[in-house]
């Protein structure tokens, strides 16, 4: 690879004309900053957790004890990335009029939360900001950049895929050598910000 080239810009994974509110499964994708293994390693094709890792795990999981329109189902965090299957209810007002967290307007209606209150952007973002901080928290490195900017996302079509994204998640550290993001396999990444600047989204 000839190192002066330049890097080609970041290609948006979004289709443009899609709702990401709406209800459906999801496969998503969440990067350390320049694919550094931050959270473990993977021992005997198992994941290995370390400090870092264990406090990015309760604060992903705890996303979704906030957000009860949505749910997990495969999931795994690997030493440099987080792979998940998200399913966004199709009744979002009646679990959070259930669980008593859909707010009551003057009249006595109902208010619906709007579109980023239940997107798969509001979620990454959200996960994104209380990881950070828990980890600057606990290392005391105020300005420490965690993630990449941005995330991956796929909207799941059908059965067939969503049971082919689910087994690949749950078998990721299996393929860890092999992974296109195991920093072995991944390209020099220049990054449009420094290291210290504050932006985590």
């Amino acid at each position: 690879m000839n190192r002066e080239q330049p890097y080609p810009k970041r290609r948006n994974v979004r289709l443009s004309s899609y709702d990401y509110s709406q209800p459906g499964a999801y496969f998503i994708t969440i990067c350390t900053h320049g694919g550094r293994c931050l959270f473990g390693d993977i021992v005997d094709w198992q994941v290995s957790l370390n400090a870092v890792g264990d406090a990015i795990k309760e604060e992903f999981l705890r996303s979704f004890e906030i957000r009860k329109e949505m749910s997990l189902d495969a999931w795994v965090i690997m030493p440099n990335h987080i792979h998940a299957v998200v399913v966004i209810s199709e009744d979002v007002s009646t679990l959070q009029r259930e669980s008593g967290d859909l707010p009551v307007a003057p009249t006595g209606a109902l208010k619906r939360p709007g579109p980023r209150q239940r997107s798969i952007s509001s979620l990454v973002g959200g996960f994104k900001a209380a990881a950070t901080r828990r980890v600057r928290q606990r290392d005391g490195a105020q300005r420490r950049r965690i993630w990449q900017r941005n995330y991956y996302e796929h909207v799941i079509r059908n059965e067939r895929e969503f049971e082919r994204l689910r087994d690949y998640t749950i078998g990721n550290p299996s393929r860890w050598f092999e992974d296109s993001l195991h920093p072995e396999n991944l390209p020099r990444l220049k990054d449009e910000r420094p290291e210290n600047e504050e932006d985590d989204s």
